[in-house]
């Protein structure tokens, strides 16, 4: 768990980095999936190339930030700042996994279009797409940013989002593109469709 918290998603990356066979690795990845710890993640509309993220925040936090810093909490050494700074690099995918969980709420409130029946990320060379969501007949394209971004902001997102969708292959009949982000000028804030 300390080598996924660090950020080896890869099961043989996984694998090597803790000096394991890489098919004995699925073993204990599944264990942890049924424990509802770890997810395995592969790109929608791709066989290839699956990743492994933590699904419980808490695990996630433990052994990305606290496990470092054990020692000095155990002396009662103060690493507030320490660990301020580590939950701001770590809000970003909590961000992306709390819009993720909310695609339903989005759709029931009508700012999705698309009703979540397949929901997923897309990479591929480089590229990638944070949700990709579709139904029979429509996509949407989501970018999740843990920032503020003004009117000039998103659209050049929207516009590189639209290229990515183009050479994903998970494009319908109609398409829709979001950006979701903390704060954007002129849209809706997913925190106040929350409330």
């Amino acid at each position: 768990m300390r080598a996924i918290a660090k950020g080896y998603k890869s099961p043989t990356k996984l694998a090597s980095a803790i000096g394991l066979d890489a098919r004995s690795i699925y073993y204990y990845l599944e264990m942890l999936e049924k424990l509802d710890i770890i997810r395995t993640v592969r790109p929608l509309g791709r066989r290839k190339g699956s990743v492994v993220e933590f699904v419980d925040e808490y695990f996630r936090f433990y052994y990305s930030t606290l496990v470092e810093h054990k020692g000095l909490i155990e002396a009662g050494i103060d690493v507030t700042e320490e660990l301020k700074e580590r939950l701001e690099e770590l809000v970003p995918e909590t961000f992306e996994r709390v819009t993720e969980q909310s695609l339903g709420l989005l759709y029931e409130k009508g700012i999705l279009k698309t009703k979540p029946l397949e929901v997923g990320k897309w990479w591929h060379k480089g590229e990638e797409i944070d949700l990709v969501v579709r139904d029979r007949d429509s996509a949407t394209f989501i970018e999740v940013k843990w920032g503020e971004l003004d009117e000039r902001e998103v659209k050049e997102i929207l516009e590189e989002l639209k290229e990515k969708a183009k050479k994903s292959g998970l494009m319908k009949e109609k398409n829709y593109f979001m950006v979701v982000c903390k704060r954007c000028k002129g849209g809706v804030e997913l925190l106040k469709v929350l409330d």
